[in-house]
């Protein structure tokens, strides 16, 4: 099968979230069953990066990649507005129809409208994965432009093959917004476990995490590991840092991510004398060091208004923490699978939820990982996804 994938942003753009990670497990799966797969996306780096590849289409390990230029990076990092390029539109005319199956990730943004439009004059029937955008706690942020685009999705929805929602809330979600309850396929996000259960953590390893972040090794770890946006709530687990220090003098607290607007309110926060020897604000973090930290973390915590699926918590649990998580996370699986507690996003909430789950973590931990093996893996994932490509 020739599949088309189309998302504003790709590897290794990883700073931009969990939908990077998403797409990029899902290729590199479907191309081990034997799909012939192609990405088209835009030259997102980072926050102040283009990504130049050495040539495009470039080849990512058997994955035909394409890259095309914003208009401007500034604006496609803080208001979304990935639009791609003349070439992207040429390209997208002249090519789309050869692909089997065309699956657009993403929607609020020019990059995918325009792709949409595309698909319905050529009379191609996409997949529609929203990854959460579509959720009516976010949509209350930009409400006004995001109210027009709804309706015009949902105006193109009929001409849709499915659209792929990752929870049964999020199906929820948009069937409340027009969409067709029978389009609607819930499939979670899966994660490469094997990735992080082959991955020991040393004792060397265990020290340098010690010492890179300044951690009282005596003491209990609690991370948060996302975009410091006010969405994503590190404010209020420093806020919750207040009640736990009361029981974990010690306690460390690490606000892991890169700053999509929030920090600056973030590090406010953790400048209260009381806490500030507790909290660690340290930026982006991905490869060895991320799988690093989230095995030496004890507790996992994302206390988040609104969550389509984090990629970050399958993360987190298949490394064996305990998990924390916002009713609003729409994974209360964990607490049928024993993997953890979901708090409200009252601060004094969330600290009693931590310090539950620090008390059970070996306990919380090792249900985590076998929450992941039994039900979260991308080999299973991406097998019902192809199911929605027939």
């Amino acid at each position: 099968m020739r599949i088309l994938h189309i998302t504003p942003y790709f590897e290794p753009a990883f700073s931009y979230g969990g939908v990077v990670t998403v797409v990029s497990s899902i290729s590199k799966k479907q191309l081990e069953q034997g799909n012939e797969v192609t990405v088209v996306t835009t030259d997102v780096f980072n926050r102040n990066t283009r990504y130049k590849p050495s040539s495009s289409p470039t080849n990512l390990k058997g994955i035909t990649v394409y890259y095309f230029k914003n208009l401007s990076n500034y604006l496609a990092n803080r208001f979304n507005l990935y639009t791609g390029s003349c070439r992207y539109a040429i390209w997208l005319f002249n090519g789309i129809k050869k692909y089997d199956v065309v699956h657009l990730h993403s929607v609020f943004n020019p990059f995918s409208i325009f792709s949409l439009l595309v698909c319905k004059l050529k009379g191609i029937r996409p997949v529609i994965t929203p990854h959460g955008s579509l959720l009516l706690d976010r949509i209350k942020y930009r409400k006004g432009i995001k109210s027009i685009l709804v309706k015009l999705i949902r105006s193109l929805s009929s001409s849709f093959r499915a659209i792929h929602a990752l929870t049964q809330v999020e199906k929820k979600n948009l069937v409340s917004l027009g969409f067709k309850s029978e389009k609607i396929t819930v499939i979670p996000n899966g994660v490469d476990a094997e990735d992080f259960l082959s991955h020991e953590l040393t004792l060397r390893d265990k020290n340098k995490v010690i010492s890179d972040y300044n951690l009282n090794p005596e003491s209990p770890t609690v991370l948060f590991l996302a975009r410091i946006h006010k969405i994503k709530g590190a404010h209020l687990l420093i806020e919750a840092s207040k009640y736990l220090v009361d029981k974990f003098p010690g306690i460390n607290i690490i606000i892991a991510g890169p700053d999509d607007g929030y920090l600056g309110e973030c590090i406010r926060l953790a400048q209260e004398p009381k806490i500030s020897n507790n909290i660690k604000l340290i930026g982006p973090i991905s490869g060895s060091a991320k799988v690093n930290l989230l095995k030496y973390a004890d507790v996992f915590c994302l206390p988040s208004e609104a969550e389509g699926f984090s990629m970050v918590v399958l993360e987190a649990a298949v490394s064996g923490c305990a998990l924390v998580l916002s009713y609003g996370c729409n994974f209360p699986e964990i607490v049928n699978y024993n993997s953890g507690l979901l708090t409200s996003l009252e601060p004094k909430s969330i600290a009693k939820s931590i310090v539950e789950a620090i008390s059970k973590k070996d306990f919380y931990g090792k249900h985590a990982i076998e929450m992941v093996i039994k039900d979260y893996t991308w080999n299973s994932i991406t097998q019902n996804i192809m199911s929605i490509y027939k």
